[in-house]
């Protein structure tokens, strides 16, 4: 026997409870019981209640940039935990960005050559990965179970939402470390791996799987100019951290006080506060 608070993830997973058993015994009196109809329900509730989904916007559109600024988005959450390793993301450069944004300020990321090749080859390595898996991932965006600040835009979703999918078209240097990722059979390994080496996506994921509850992210790496055949696609599986997703939902909720109280965080709020854990087998380089 599983025990478990009615507010998990395992709860809403479907299933049958014990005031339903009548109903799929065929012996319920009340109309609305009826075994179909239960079961119906349990399907609708269930795609209510795994994925919070937003209306459809259109990447880049307007209305999309409008909608990321009222809230965290995942390509964010690295500046939130101080690892992001570009100069201008800094937890205070990314509150005072949204205080802007929520003021009237119009506020988009400057785009670089790397983020345009992304977009672009973007739809080319999602249809790739969906020939290659068989099912669709879509692109969506999506919303926390409480907090509707917590959100994020999909690169893509699996049918039952239980899948996530992450693109990255990355230059040739990252792509090698992908690809070596990716060939770790183990998973316990190969997730170490990754956040030793990629922190700042691997807060990306997590976030993502927070927001989501799927139980896994298929994290693509697509690089078809500097690679060739198989070498091009790197595939690499990486599961939920609950410990540090509860650690990353809490350091969201108070820099989104800032935002609503319109401060700065003040220097004790700066220092980083990811936790990359040491790879099992000795250290690898992450430069």
């Amino acid at each position: 026997m599983r025990r478990t608070n009615q507010s998990t993830a395992v709860w809403r997973e479907p299933g049958i409870g014990a005031t339903q058993v009548a109903a799929v015994m065929g012996c319920a009196v009340e109309r609305d019981q009826k075994p179909f109809v239960l079961w119906a329900q349990i399907l609708q509730d269930r795609e209510w209640k795994l994925v919070r989904k937003a209306a459809e916007l259109a990447q880049d559109s307007p209305e999309w940039h409008r909608w990321r600024n009222d809230g965290w988005g995942g390509s964010e959450i690295g500046s939130l935990m101080g690892v992001n390793p570009y100069r201008d993301g800094s937890p205070t450069d990314a509150v005072r960005g949204k205080i802007a944004a929520r003021e009237g300020t119009e506020v988009r990321r400057n785009e670089n050559p790397n983020m345009r090749r992304g977009k672009a080859k973007e739809p080319e390595a999602r249809a790739m990965y969906e020939r290659l898996m068989g099912w669709e991932a879509k692109p969506l965006c999506v919303l926390h179970d409480e907090h509707d600040f917590v959100r994020c835009s999909l690169d893509g979703i699996r049918p039952d939402d239980d899948l996530i999918l992450e693109i990255k078209c990355p230059g040739g240097r990252n792509h090698e470390k992908f690809l070596q990722c990716a060939a770790v059979p183990e998973p316990l390994i190969r997730q170490q791996l990754f956040a030793h080496c990629f922190d700042y996506y691997r807060y990306q994921v997590l976030y993502q799987l927070l927001i989501t509850g799927a139980s896994r992210c298929h994290f693509v790496s697509y690089c078809p100019g500097e690679f060739s055949g198989h070498d091009q696609f790197a595939l690499i599986e990486l599961f939920p951290e609950p410990f540090e997703q509860e650690r990353v939902l809490e350091r969201v909720a108070a820099f989104w006080g800032f935002v609503e109280r319109r401060e700065l965080p003040p220097p004790e709020w700066l220092e980083p506060a990811a936790r990359p854990p040491e790879v099992l087998g000795g250290a690898v380089d992450r430069d």
